[in-house]
């Protein structure tokens, strides 16, 4: 094998395992099979923008590749639609779900409110 990720064993958890999937790691020359997470990040909120939302917020990840890059399509897609980028819309960064509840909430304060939300 050339490169790549193989675990096995009672050590290797879905917990200690999911920081790795759907990653990229850009210092290790390994195949990976992987989302367009900037496609996914531009398609998200375009979707909600053609369904008439001009106050997007995003609900974000922690800061792996993932989370990264659709931030940057939520970004590109509101530049390419001149649609005004607020840094209050977007919250989040740590990926657990309290701290996704807490994010939340703080979004909802902002005013005005946003009316679209994607994560």
């Amino acid at each position: 094998m050339h490169g790549g990720l193989a675990a096995r064993g009672g050590r290797a958890t879905p917990t200690k395992l999911r920081p790795l999937l759907d990653r990229e790691f850009p210092e290790h020359a390994a195949p990976f099979v992987g989302s367009d997470d900037l496609a996914l990040g531009r398609l998200a909120t375009a979707h909600l923008i053609e369904q008439g939302c001009r106050r997007i917020a995003h609900l974000r990840g922690p800061d792996v590749s993932t989370a990264i890059a659709r931030l940057e399509g939520y970004h590109a897609e509101l530049a390419q639609r001149k649609l005004t980028r607020h840094p209050h819309y977007v919250a989040g960064g740590t990926g657990d779900d309290e701290a996704g509840y807490w994010a939340m909430k703080s979004l909802l304060k902002a005013k005005p409110p946003p009316d679209g939300v994607f994560y």
